[in-house]
């Protein structure tokens, strides 16, 4: 027979290689699919629910019908004369058109829609309907509810490439909707664009008359200018300034030239004086111009010519020689005397030039005074200019004005119902199958969430990956949970006897071989083989007796050991009991093949305990349960033993040292990570021989099943549960 294993060695898990961007989107998209697999009921009753709720909700919907006024504003032009002001009057402005959708949408519109129609008592808008008036504040009071009703159930829009105006109203009765988009559209033309015609007439009459009160007072003060202008001799006109202005100039002009006269004549006259009193007649430019010089001077050129001759042929004290020098004496001195009178000339022309360059310096002076005078004038005639310029301004301003106003009145007047509503046939509110499909979206998406939350606040483990990534321990086997329909009629262990071709039974003998394969050649099983949990309740005991009876059922004998003393399980599972139990064997020495008991599998005996047993005696430490253990794996091929929880239980850790093989047991979804992991610190510590973990319970549809595909795929190869 076997003998009990010396190594203490556990195998481990080799790290998986990093995954690459690929292998990690795959591993994404089949982790979703696993987890929608595994909780599709979940995911499918909140859809369910949630879609069908909503569904009810919307099939209940009352529904809404909108009906569609629309109103053309058509821009006509009116005949102004200014090319800017046509241009920016010529069509009305979109603000302009959009305040008229802003008064559609009124209170006094509405108001006066709702007191068209008569809808006093009208149960879809009047909220009071039925009761007395004078008990909901008058009728003012019901009307003005009424329209905030309207108002909510009304749209105005402005079309953006046209001048249309479209009134859409919204109603539970599709004629009724009609109806009031239809007067809706009435009262606005007929009571605010006439008010607002006639206003406009007004406004243009009112402009009318202050331009004609601008023209008279333009026509007044321009008359003003004129007279004033006349009586301070202020000229217009191509010339501009006064009188005195105007002479200024010339005078000034005509002042300049006598002075220079003036100075002209009396420089001759000092150069004349001059040369006459040196004695150089000839160099007086009036005297040699003088005609009568120039005779005297042919005359005396003449005596001169004669005196030569006679005084050649007489000699100078002849008489005729003496006769001839005194007439050139005299016609000297008849130059000389003709010289002064030209030089008193000269003087007498200086004196009259420098005289009448007095005059005109005292008529220029004279003149500048006056204009001194008529400057204030002419600050005063300034002054009325501007004023009747700005006058003229304003007058053109009201000019402008009045055509606009003229243009705001034809222009928006000029409105026209170009499609009048009728009642729609077809509800245009809820619609159901937008928001049926809109309903789908929501549920599926409360669905995903739910099962994602769910997901992540899960704690247990789901995936093979979380044993031997997180873990690092081999999955050695994964045990289908078993339907109610099963429990409620037998147990585990009877099920794997009854039904031993189910996936129940083959995840068992799955366990069964991964046990075999510890051995060199793989055809032995461990001598000794303990199961163990981290907490209850997993499952561990009806997997034990699954186990003992698959190796039964394959050849082996197989005795199962109870090693929980303080609930003995095995007991209540396998439905034995003996006189003498495990603790009468370890304590008191009781013979072990007296506590021996047969199970309905040839092959399979029981060691049980009758428990509950609470006792602070240590009876797994000492040599009473090596000396069972070893003597039990001499006469089976393998000693199964159930133990108790390990993190609660200090039995555990001593039991585990006489096994040969330890298998972790953990409840699918149930058993909490942190735990498992909190008992595989403690295992490597004690030095356990783990082979690995079986995940009990495991949901059919899991991942640790292989899913739905291999589920069917292998559907073939097992029995149903039913």
């Amino acid at each position: 027979m076997n003998e009990l294993p010396v190594s203490r060695m556990a195998p481990a898990v080799a790290p998986p290689p990093p995954e690459d961007t690929a292998s990690a989107i795959s591993s994404a998209i089949r982790a979703i699919w696993r987890v929608l697999i595994e909780r599709f009921w979940i995911f499918s009753g909140v859809v369910a629910v949630i879609f069908i709720s909503a569904a009810v909700a919307i099939m209940m919907m009352t529904p809404q019908y909108v009906a569609q006024a629309v109103l053309k504003v058509n821009p006509g032009s009116t005949p102004i004369t200014d090319a800017q002001t046509q241009n920016r009057f010529s069509q009305p402005d979109r603000a302009m058109i959009q305040s008229e959708v802003d008064v559609i949408h009124s209170r006094d519109i509405a108001n006066k829609v709702a007191r068209r129609l008569a809808m006093i008592n009208d149960r879809e808008f009047d909220y009071s309907a039925g009761l007395d008036i004078n008990q909901t504040g008058g009728e003012d009071a019901r009307y003005d509810a009424i329209a905030t009703a309207l108002l909510d159930n009304l749209e105005i829009a402005l079309n953006s490439d046209s001048y249309t105006i479209t009134i859409d109203f919204t109603s539970q009765d599709a004629t009724k909707a009609a109806r009031v988009a239809n007067a809706f559209a009435d009262v606005y033309l007929k009571s605010n664009v006439g008010a607002r015609s006639g206003s406009a007439a007004e406004q243009a009459a009112y402009l009318a008359d202050r331009r004609a009160e601008k023209a008279r007072e333009v026509q007044s003060a321009e008359a003003a200018l004129a007279q004033y202008k006349a009586s301070h001799g202020i000229v217009s006109g191509e010339l501009t300034g006064t009188v005195t202005d105007q002479q200024i100039g010339p005078l000034a002009g005509a002042l300049a030239t006598a002075q220079s006269e003036a100075a002209a004549a009396r420089a001759k006259v000092n150069s004349a004086r001059q040369q006459i009193a040196a004695g150089n007649m000839d160099a007086v430019a009036n005297v040699l111009g003088s005609p009568v010089v120039t005779a005297l001077r042919t005359q005396r050129g003449q005596l001169m010519q004669s005196r030569d001759d006679i005084t050649n042929r007489y000699g100078p004290l002849h008489p005729e020689t003496i006769r001839v020098n005194n007439q050139v004496k005299s016609l000297d001195g008849e130059i000389k005397q003709e010289a002064i009178r030209l030089t008193n000339a000269l003087e007498s022309d200086a004196v009259a030039a420098e005289a009448r360059a007095a005059s005109l310096r005292g008529s220029l002076n004279d003149l500048r005074g006056a204009q001194a005078q008529n400057a204030k004038a002419s600050v005063v005639a300034d002054q009325l200019t501007r004023d009747i310029t700005a006058k003229r301004a304003a007058f053109d301003t009201l000019a402008k004005a009045e055509e606009a106003a003229e243009v705001g009145t034809n222009g928006l007047s000029n409105v026209q119902v170009v499609q009048s509503a009728s009642p729609p046939e077809q509800p245009t509110k809820p619609k159901r199958k937008f928001l049926l499909c809109g309903a789908l979206v929501v549920a599926l998406m409360a669905g995903a969430g739910i099962i994602t939350t769910l997901e992540l606040l899960s704690r247990g483990i789901r995936t093979a990956d979380d044993v031997e990534r997180r873990l690092g321990i081999r999955l050695l086997a994964s045990i289908p949970k078993l339907p109610k329909s099963v429990t409620g009629q037998m147990s585990p262990g009877d099920f794997t006897v009854d039904r031993p071709m189910t996936s129940y039974a083959e995840a068992v003998r799955t366990l069964r071989a991964a046990l075999m394969a510890q051995s060199p050649r793989g055809d032995t099983l461990p001598p000794v083989i303990a199961l163990t949990s981290s907490v209850p309740a997993e499952g561990k005991t009806s997997l034990t007796l699954s186990l003992a009876r698959v190796m039964a059922l394959a050849g082996d004998r197989v005795v199962v050991v109870d090693g929980d003393f303080r609930r003995a399980g095995l007991s209540s599972v396998s439905g034995y009991s003996s006189d003498i139990s495990l603790h009468d064997v370890l304590k008191d020495g009781a013979d072990p093949r007296a506590a021996i008991r047969p199970d309905k599998v040839a092959g399979v005996d029981i060691i049980a305990n009758n428990g509950p047993l609470f006792t602070p005696v240590d009876l797994l430490s000492g040599p009473a349960m090596g000396n069972l253990l070893r003597r039990l794996s001499q006469d089976y091929d393998a000693v199964i033993i159930d133990t108790p929880p390990f993190l609660g239980v200090a039995d555990t850790r001593t039991l585990i040292h006489h096994a040969s093989a330890v298998i972790l047991i953990a409840a699918w979804d149930s058993t909490p990570i942190d735990a498992v992991e909190k008992t595989l610190t403690q295992l490597q510590t004690d030095g356990a021989p783990l082979i690995g973990a079986a995940v009990t319970m495991v949901d059919a549809n899991a991942e640790m099943m292989g899913l739905t595909y291999y589920s069917k795929k292998y559907a073939g190869y097992y029995e149903t549960y039913d």
